[in-house]
């Protein structure tokens, strides 16, 4: 993943762009966070997309539970859901499918994007631990927060 993704006005073009997606997908206006969230405080369900090609890297985001609940709700027309379901992975693949696949407007043509998958913390704790964060983006909607970041290997 490029340098230049960590500038910003590439930050701000990420902002943009989930905050759309997540207005159009599931007609939720997320308020961008001032500050950063801790790992702890995001919670449960993690959702990545790999880059491959000349921009090498992965695109994460993670939701607290109750978010998730509330897009896949939205998102499938659906009552809200009590546990993590297939119906939530889904709904958190096809965010991060559609996130992913808007910011890889902002990257080389020849970029390609990996079939979305979740993951669990221990998975997600795995992850960073062996990458880099080049940019993060964090959302608030009430009390539940979401953050989408663009990592690298380290």
């Amino acid at each position: 993943m490029q340098a230049w993704i960590a500038t910003p006005e590439s930050i701000a073009d990420q902002r943009m762009i989930a905050q759309q997606v997540f207005e159009t997908m599931v007609d939720i206006e997320l308020i961008p966070a001032e500050q950063h969230l801790a790992e702890a405080e995001i919670g449960a369900i993690s959702s990545v997309l790999r880059y491959t090609g000349p921009c090498e890297g992965v695109m994460l985001i993670e939701c607290t539970r109750g978010l998730a609940f509330t897009f896949t709700a939205r998102l499938m027309s659906i009552d809200l859901p009590e546990e993590i379901d297939a119906n939530v992975l889904d709904s958190m693949g096809e965010l991060v499918n559609m996130i992913g696949g808007n910011l890889k407007g902002l990257m080389p043509e020849e970029t390609s994007i990996s079939t979305p998958v979740v993951m669990l913390d221990s998975e997600r704790d795995a992850l960073l631990a062996s990458s880099k964060r080049l940019s993060r983006v964090c959302f608030n909607a009430g009390a539940e927060h979401c953050c989408v970041s663009l990592l690298t290997s380290s």
